[in-house]
């Protein structure tokens, strides 16, 4: 396990459909020692500030971009308004992006520009497993880079107190105690 844990504004849908492709990518996430958050659209308060707000409080942003409206007259599909509008406010805050898309899914605006992405398959999630966990751990690298630099390299200084004590009670019993106290310098 990793020393540091991030946290991680994970962009998704909501769909019933999707609810099986985005619990692969949350087990996959933390076992990165990343937390996830998803915005609790059930919050008090205007949603573009709270999600503003998420995404400020993270590490970076995780965004998974699944089939969400088939574009008429392709092969393609569209993903959720929503994650291209937390990819801009990620982008905004220049917070490290992250993007899973779907096969068929048509990426166009931010999401096309970035160019940490990766590409799955719904109906074969293992089929790209070695590219999926390389990606986080590319992710998990950058962030350690990034926010850790100078924090991991600095000993900790510590002060050991030991404190033998030794009772005789009778000739036949006798109690030790040890006591050990450390204190960070």
């Amino acid at each position: 396990m990793a020393e540091i844990r991030f946290k991680a504004f994970l962009s998704c849908g909501f769909t019933e459909e999707d609810k099986e492709v985005i619990d692969f990518f949350k087990r996959m996430i933390a076992a990165f020692d990343i937390n996830h958050t998803i915005y609790d659209y059930q919050e008090i308060g205007r949603i573009s500030n709270k999600v503003k707000e998420s995404i400020i409080k993270s590490d970076c942003l995780i965004a998974i971009a699944t089939r969400k409206n088939k574009i008429e007259g392709s092969d393609y599909w569209t993903c959720s308004d929503w994650i291209q509008h937390e990819i801009a406010l990620a982008n905004a805050f220049s917070k490290p992006i992250a993007i899973f898309v779907e096969e068929g899914v048509k990426i166009e605006g931010l999401i096309a520009m970035e160019e940490r992405r990766e590409r799955f398959d719904r109906h074969n999630l293992l089929k790209n497993i070695d590219k999926i966990t390389t990606f986080l751990f590319k992710l998990r690298d950058h962030l350690e880079s990034t926010y850790q630099t100078g924090i991991l390299e600095a000993p900790v200084l510590l002060r050991h107190y030991i404190h033998a004590r030794e009772e005789i009670l009778s000739r036949e019993l006798t109690v030790e105690r040890t006591e050990i106290l450390m204190e960070s310098l």
